[in-house]
């Protein structure tokens, strides 16, 4: 059975949470790179509107990849 939020200790909450958010962080980032690879294909074939979508994709991706990143830092 699952332990209840508020059973967890604060240091092995903290611990936990930070190897979600490096988890959280390189899955986002996987996604970004997939933009990018989206968005060559796309130039590539002179689909320069849809090149310019996964471009913008992939850099909201990035930035929040980045947040993650900083809760990671902080708990560090």
């Amino acid at each position: 059975m699952r332990r209840a939020i508020n059973t967890i200790p604060k240091q092995e909450y903290d611990d936990l949470m930070k190897d979600a958010a490096l988890r959280m962080h390189r899955k986002i980032q996987r996604l970004a790179d997939e933009e990018i690879s989206k968005m060559r294909e796309a130039d590539n074939k002179g689909d320069f509107e849809k090149a310019e979508v996964h471009d913008f994709n992939s850099r909201a991706l990035s930035r929040m990849a980045d947040m993650y990143y900083e809760i990671i830092k902080r708990k560090g």
